[in-house]
């Protein structure tokens, strides 16, 4: 089991792809922080999931307070903090007519505050297990439909907020990216050879995760490059 014993938050988990996360990482050995808005769906998935091997929170993860005490009900329940998922995001239709100041802060407080305040509530749990953090992306932060404006810059913002953490705190652990497009197993696997060779710190932006893009190995060596400056 390769993350046995690791304790792990998954915002967002009681459904989609954050508890299909959640439910493969307990499937690896690890122990989860569930968390969600709705209680039912959340007991739902602890009944998969299994008390001994998962704890369930509820709350809107743009409340005041609510990324610390995220992070505490994992150090209490586990008494360690070896990774975060922020999987939790609104997906809300808008264009360039309909959105307001208003809709778009709704939006970046959930999409692109709340994993900010998460990464920063754990960071000092992170160091201490030279842990990892793993922002769930779209590739319409390179790009965006018409009637995903709000989402797209919000998810940009994320994609910039993940590069910039990778590059100041990745001697301390690694930050990565990762998509809500389907995964591509060879894809991720050449990220984790390119991880690798170029440092444990580097962050790595695999195929499945751009889909349309393709970096050739002398931009990835050249970003390195940029990193390390």
């Amino acid at each position: 089991m390769r993350l046995q014993n690791k304790a792990i938050i998954v915002t967002g988990s009681t459904t989609g792809i954050g508890k299909a996360i959640a439910l493969r990482c307990i499937s690896e050995g690890a122990k989860v922080v569930i968390h969600g808005l709705e209680k039912d769906l959340g007991e739902a998935v602890m009944s998969e999931a299994g008390n001994d091997n998962a704890v369930l929170h509820i709350e809107d993860i743009t409340n005041s307070g609510a990324a610390d005490r995220l992070v505490d009900i994992a150090m209490k329940t586990f008494g360690k903090l070896d990774a975060v998922v922020n999987n939790a995001a609104a997906i809300l239709s808008s264009n360039i007519e309909t959105t307001d100041t208003v809709f778009l802060e709704k939006v970046l407080r959930i999409n692109l505050v709340a994993p900010f305040a998460l990464i920063r509530a754990a960071l000092p749990y992170l160091s201490k297990t030279k842990g990892c953090v793993l922002n769930i992306g779209s590739v319409n932060a390179y790009s965006g439909e018409p009637n995903l404006l709000a989402y797209s810059i919000s998810k940009g913002g994320l994609m910039t907020l993940t590069r910039n953490a990778a590059s100041a705190l990745g001697r301390y652990l690694f930050i990565s990216v990762g998509t809500d497009a389907k995964v591509d197993r060879a894809a991720a696997d050449r990220a984790e050879v390119l991880r690798a060779r170029f440092a444990p710190w580097y962050y790595v932006v695999s195929e499945e995760s751009v889909r349309r893009i393709r970096l050739r190995k002398s931009e990835l060596a050249a970003r390195k490059i940029e990193i390390k400056k």
